[in-house]
């Protein structure tokens, strides 16, 4: 008898310009409601072939995952697809800086300063965040091509995972180099030089010097200051301005390549990304007719009037508020009732979305019923030790199944009773089902997942919740949680999820009780009584 089988997740839609080795689609994501536009971009075969480039990837992809800040393209995480590792990153309307450069040569700096202003203030936000080891995350291949100028005006910085980057002090200058082209028409110098152009105010050069190592004295230290110094030195215009400009600047968009019909929702040309350059007719297959030629594009910095400037304002991020709980007393004598729990409540839906600031859009929301996009099923591995017998990579394909296991709190991994390393781990293993644990004896973590493994970096993400036991007892009583004393009297103690055990102490009489923390469950309420 046929059965209805689960369909797959995105539905390639058309090709989009690749970018740095990277293949790129658009698509539609279809997960748990109506389908939303995604991009694809499919590993090259140089990272996935070598271990340490594949491991650098999951790990920055899970933490891009994890920033929400209005001027970054937050990552929706590594999937597999078609039997490839593909980054899926939330589609924005809109156009590219280096599209916007081709198109229009350059751009007047009142624009520019903000555009790279927006930068600077997702750089920022990139480099708020841990990686791993401590390690602040980078995007490490910023470029005018990873920035998006999206339809409302506001700037971002998309590609997070793909440059491995390391290194906040590159992408500052990354970006430096980005905003002289913006403004000049060129590229800076290498090594760089002072920067002397007509159109470039002396003050902006100057700040633009320091951050590329031109001029002493050094550059910003980080991207926030860099941003602070942008608005000081010439003020930026309004991201209303920047979508005035964009309107009437902007080049076609265009495939790189046209797609084929599918039996998929309609999908407008302005859901397509604009490719890289001024779009270009093409030439018929039979040579019968050329291409009619196109005259050259004026400079837009020069025949755009310049739209009036307005300081940027403050942006404000939203946090998510911890689960509210109720604590339900426990009672005994010592008599010692039983431990007593309630579900947390969920965070309200508007504090689960992207930062204050962000506009709406079909890419930044998600689907009605889907889990939450800062927390996808991605993994942040480093080099960990293969398996014995995993079969090594082939030269020229990708390597074989493997785990790509990241854990908060970082803590030990084992693999099917084997320990295989500290998380971040990547780690070959066979394809089928695997048991992965997360142990760390100090912090009393001990968690167990089932997963099954079909393609390379197949993810595995351990984000512990932190939940609290809450003591009442005498003042005399001595409190034991998981075997270390932490008190006498009334105790509220932190926790990570997990299984735990408290006890209590009072002079010959002891009493203990194991409960479990978990996402749902992060509140217990243990009561201790005397009785006659």
């Amino acid at each position: 008898m046929a059965g209805l089988s689960q369909p797959e997740r995105y539905h390639l839609v058309a090709p989009l310009p690749p970018l740095g080795g990277w293949r790129r689609m658009l698509a539609l994501d279809r997960r748990g409601g109506p389908a939303g536009p995604v991009v694809l971009s499919f590993a090259p075969a140089a990272v996935l072939e070598d271990p340490a480039r594949l491991a650098a990837l999951s790990r920055d992809a899970e933490a891009g995952a994890r920033v929400h800040h209005p001027n970054v393209v937050q990552v929706v995480g590594l999937e597999t697809v078609e039997e490839q590792l593909v980054l899926v990153e939330p589609y924005r309307p809109g156009t590219t800086l280096r599209a916007l450069l081709d198109g229009s040569g350059r751009l007047p700096v009142e624009l520019a300063v903000r555009i790279g202003w927006d930068a600077a203030q997702g750089l920022a936000a990139l480099h708020g965040v841990d990686a791993g080891d401590g390690q602040p995350l980078a995007h490490g291949a910023l470029g005018a091509e990873r920035i998006v100028v999206a339809e409302d005006g506001t700037s971002l910085v998309e590609g997070v995972g793909v440059g491995a980057g390391r290194s906040p002090a590159d992408d500052v200058r990354a970006l430096a180099g980005v905003l002289v082209e913006a403004v000049t028409g060129e590229p800076p110098q290498s090594p760089p030089v002072p920067l002397v152009s007509p159109g470039l105010p002396p003050a902006l050069a100057a700040v633009l010097g320091r951050a590329l190592g031109a001029a002493p004295p050094s550059g910003p230290a980080t991207a926030a200051a860099f941003a602070e110094a942008l608005a000081a030195v010439f003020p930026p215009a309004s991201v209303e301005a920047v979508a005035v400009y964009l309107e009437a600047t902007a080049p076609p968009p265009a495939l790189s390549e046209p797609p084929a019909p599918m039996d998929a929702p309609e999908v407008s040309a302005e859901l397509i990304a604009p490719g890289k350059g001024p779009f270009v007719e093409p030439t018929p297959a039979d040579g019968s007719a050329a291409a009619p030629e196109r005259s050259p594009v004026p400079d837009a910095a020069i025949t755009f009037p310049a739209p009036v400037p307005a300081r940027p304002g403050r942006r404000l991020s939203l946090t998510l508020p911890l689960a509210a709980v109720v604590l339900i007393g426990f009672g005994g004598g010592f008599a010692l009732s039983r431990l007593r729990v309630r579900q947390g409540e969920a965070p309200p839906a508007a504090a689960r979305g992207p930062s204050e600031g962000t506009q709406p859009s079909l890419a930044a929301a998600p689907a009605p019923g889907s889990p939450e996009p800062s927390s996808p099923p991605v993994a942040v591995p480093s080099e960990g030790p293969s398996q014995p017998g995993a079969p090594p990579a082939t030269p020229g394909r990708p390597p074989g199944p493997s785990l790509s296991v990241t854990a908060t709190p970082a803590a030990e991994v084992l693999v099917d009773g084997r320990a295989v390393g500290r998380a971040p781990v990547l780690i070959e293993v066979k394809a089928g089902e695997h048991e992965v644990r997360l142990r760390d004896r100090s912090l009393h973590i001990d968690v167990r997942r089932r997963v099954t493994v079909k393609a390379p970096a197949t993810p595995v993400r351990f984000q512990l919740t932190r939940g609290m036991l809450e003591v009442t007892a005498p003042a005399d009583t001595e409190v034991w949680v998981d075997g270390r004393r932490v008190g006498r009297g009334d105790q509220k103690v932190d926790l990570w999820e997990g299984s735990h055990e408290v006890e209590v102490r009072r002079g010959s009489a002891r009493a203990h009780e194991r409960f479990e923390l978990t996402a749902e469950v992060t509140h217990w309420t243990y009561a201790v009584t005397s009785v006659p």
